[in-house]
């Protein structure tokens, strides 16, 4: 048998539906699951009704292969009879072990650990994860500490952070991301939105905060430094160009690093041989060295960045399979959404071509453009009114039609539509220079300009 989540019914309002659970927690194929089993999120749902958050019981299966870890736990409260339990735990053990590849089956799969508790289940993965019972007191001192802040007054957050701010550091903060992440993929946006207010009004008042500030400022400007480095160089730039330019940035990791990053493209065979070419010229041992330094390191940054591409494009795949492979699409999605990132779309892009090109399976490539219209969907529904109504406008293939558009709605935005149409402008011309897209963008943004003065004066 198949263990079906019975209907449940919400203590707040009373409501009954069928809850959409997690049964298999699966770290391959989805590393958020350690942080939702520890927070207690894990099959943490929302009442479609009223928003109350409630734990849902179920038989649940937590693996983590590189750890050779699997622990099963199966309330009491469910009374389901020792066959019945039997028969689900083999189910859902087979199924683990067929989305494996044969190297990665092994004896720890036949002796699967049982928990009695959840909270069992709770410490051993703790355990495994090296995290002791005095991180989970901090951990828990700091939960109190975010309840106070939620229950105060906005003018109260800054002399509190202030007053805690030894304890409000890295983890803290990153706590704090998690958990509203965690809200959002279960339906609590008031709760979620919430908590991101806080953490961004109190950051600047801690000493994390301060020194977080002077990183960002120190890498912004970094990084204009070699935007800028990298435009002088003009549109036809060469790899002994850009191998010149990298050599100007002896003895400057920082620089070096964005280098790698912006340029990782051009990077490639050609450029490291113009680049030994360069330092085979140099004048000086010291020189030389300080350039070799450079290419050793260059080599070391594209390594990691390709290394790093290649974990995020598995990761992505692998989530993407599990979304596809899901009863419920549309759920799988949302229990996902803080994954969604451009490497992800990509990956589905590549996904979408490839089974286009190979043909055949039609049931896979309609679950692939049902997954990338439902992301459309909820990016366009948590998209700010201003957003949602450039997209509007992009649609609309008439400039008259767009003219009339503006006029109709362009004073409910004021200056606020023009600030989204030239913060979008400006990323696209630096993503793809002058385009159709661009300058569509910048016909809207002169004619919504013309609107909004005009209804000002």
């Amino acid at each position: 048998m198949v263990f079906h989540q019975s209907t449940v019914s919400c203590p707040n309002c009373g409501q009954t539906f069928v809850p959409d659970v997690q049964q298999i927690l699966d770290v391959r194929q989805d590393p958020s699951v350690v942080s939702k089993l520890i927070s207690g999120h894990a099959n943490l749902v929302a009442c479609p009704n009223c928003g109350f958050a409630l734990q849902v019981l179920t038989p649940l299966v937590y693996h983590d292969p590189s750890k050779e870890l699997l622990l099963i736990h199966v309330p009491m409260e469910l009374n389901l009879s020792q066959d019945q339990q039997e028969q689900i735990i083999g189910q859902y053990i087979r199924k683990i072990t067929d989305s494996l590849p044969m190297e990665m089956r092994k004896g720890y799969l036949l002796n699967p650990r049982r928990t009695f508790t959840l909270q069992g289940m709770v410490d051993t993965v703790m355990e495994a994860e090296g995290i002791s019972k005095e991180m989970l007191n901090q951990r828990q001192e700091q939960l109190k500490l975010v309840e106070q802040f939620m229950q105060s007054p906005p003018d109260l957050w800054p002399s509190l952070a202030e007053q805690y701010d030894e304890q409000l550091d890295e983890q803290f903060f990153s706590m704090l991301t998690v958990t509203a992440e965690m809200m959002l993929t279960n339906g609590q946006t008031q709760a979620a939105q919430q908590l991101i207010q806080v953490r961004d009004a109190i950051l600047p008042h801690t000493s994390y905060g301060r020194e977080l500030l002077e990183i960002a400022q120190r890498q912004e400007q970094v990084i204009q430094e070699v935007t800028d480095d990298l435009r002088k160089l003009g549109n036809n730039v060469t790899h002994k160009a850009l191998a010149k330019l990298a050599l100007n940035y002896a003895g400057k990791d920082e620089h070096l690093q964005v280098f790698a990053s912006m340029a990782r493209s051009a990077l490639d065979y050609q450029f490291f041989n113009e680049l030994t070419s360069l330092i085979d010229q140099a004048n000086s041992k010291k020189v030389r060295e300080e350039q070799l330094k450079v290419r050793e390191r260059l080599l070391e940054l594209v390594a990691l960045i390709d290394e790093q591409n290649q974990q995020l494009i598995n990761q992505s795949a692998s989530i993407l399979e599990s979304i596809i492979a899901a009863d419920n699409v549309e759920e799988a999605v949302r229990q996902n959404l803080a994954m969604i990132d451009d490497t992800f779309m990509a990956v589905l892009r590549a996904y979408i071509a490839e089974t286009e090109r190979q043909g055949g399976d039609e049931e896979r490539l309609e679950k692939l453009y049902q997954v990338q219209q439902i992301i459309a969907d909820l990016i366009m529904q948590s998209s700010p009114p201003e957003v949602r109504f450039i997209n509007e406008l992009l649609q609309m293939e008439d400039m008259l039609e767009i003219r009339l558009a503006l006029v109709d709605r362009a004073p409910e935005f004021g200056s606020r539509l023009l600030q989204y149409l030239d913060a979008l402008l400006h990323q696209l011309q630096n993503q793809q220079g002058e385009s159709a897209i661009t300058q569509r963008i910048r016909e809207i943004r002169d004619e919504a300009s013309k609107v909004i003065e005009k209804e000002q004066d």
